[in-house]
């Protein structure tokens, strides 16, 4: 593949959008950069999934040149060097609104999260960790809690043993800033064991509860959610026990003025409790509630002659314009 050839213009002014979804070969990275020197008025650059981090330096030393560049789509990261990412930042910083990358399994957030919610806070609006596994309680609430402008926020928060016992020892989760979000997807992850012998709630259950019914707090104060996605990423033994579910006994009552939901999808929640209280509830307090996922999927893929729960039927025919899968 050649980019750039010297017949082709010298300059691209009128280019706001360069998407890259190709497979690269050897040296073609620099080749893209050289395109991208003429594009000035480039507003939103997407690099190709499981490229070569060569590129972030070079695209790092464009970023005097793309002053008007505020959407980047990055893909795999899987060994970004610190200086390599410092450098990204520092040449994007107050610029960038849109961030979204597929990061590495052996990527920590702690590489990314600090940096970003220093130098791109004030104006960041969306940010998408898409199968990032090593974002950690103390990183989504520096997100949370940093990033005032932030509309759409897509990451998976594990729950990390010494946060949660934290949080049972009395340490508060600070009150998120984001009051404008728009779109969170929430994947909560723990790979901790539960001993299954002991016959009452253990102190990791108890303050695992006390940290989702505090997230549940929190989520009721992001008045203009139109999308919410919250579940687990994995079914474990410790996920089953401690369960984030949408009953009104775990939360669901705190999130009643979010009165602009649209979409809410609970099908990574593997035991969801939902009764036909919770159904009147969401009819009374979500009036714009459109599509709701997670329900009627459990039961037709398990077993397709169990019957129809009662709560889907009412929802069915009270709301018929209502999507539910």
């Amino acid at each position: 593949m050649v980019l750039v050839d010297q017949a082709w213009p010298q300059c691209y002014p009128h280019m706001e959008t360069a998407d890259f979804s190709i497979e690269l070969g050897v040296g073609e990275e620099l080749a893209i950069c050289h395109f991208l020197e003429r594009c000035p008025g480039l507003k939103s650059l997407t690099y190709p999934p499981m490229a070569s981090t060569h590129i972030i330096n070079p695209i790092a030393e464009l970023g005097a040149k793309l002053s008007n560049l505020t959407t980047l789509y990055l893909g795999w990261l899987n060994k970004i060097t610190d200086s390599q990412w410092k450098g990204l930042v520092m040449a994007m910083k107050g610029r960038i609104k849109h961030f979204s990358t597929d990061a590495g399994f052996n990527t920590p957030s702690t590489k990314f999260v600090p940096d970003i919610t220093t130098h791109w806070a004030d104006t960041l609006e969306s940010l998408r960790f898409l199968h990032f596994s090593h974002m950690y309680s103390r990183d989504v609430q520096r997100i949370l809690t940093s990033c005032s402008k932030l509309k759409v926020l897509d990451c998976m928060w594990t729950l990390e043993e010494e946060a949660v016992q934290g949080t049972s020892s009395g340490v508060e989760m600070e009150d998120w800033v984001c009051q404008d979000l728009e779109e969170l997807h929430l994947m909560f992850a723990d790979n901790r064991k539960v001993n299954l012998e002991e016959p009452e709630m253990s102190l990791q259950e108890i303050s695992a509860a006390r940290r989702i019914e505090r997230i549940y707090q929190q989520l009721g104060h992001l008045v203009k959610l139109k999308e919410l996605t919250i579940g687990w990423r994995t079914s474990n033994v410790f996920s089953e026990c401690a369960n984030l579910d949408m009953s009104l006994a775990s939360g669901l009552g705190y999130l009643g003025d979010l009165k602009a939901l649209r979409a809410l999808d609970v099908s990574s929640i593997r035991k969801v409790k939902i009764r036909n209280d919770e159904v009147e509830w969401m009819l009374q307090h979500w009036p714009l509630l459109k599509e709701l996922y997670g329900l009627r999927s459990r039961f037709s893929s398990r077993n397709r002659r169990e019957p129809v729960p009662d709560y889907i039927a009412s929802l069915c025919s009270v709301r018929p314009d209502l999507i539910i899968q």
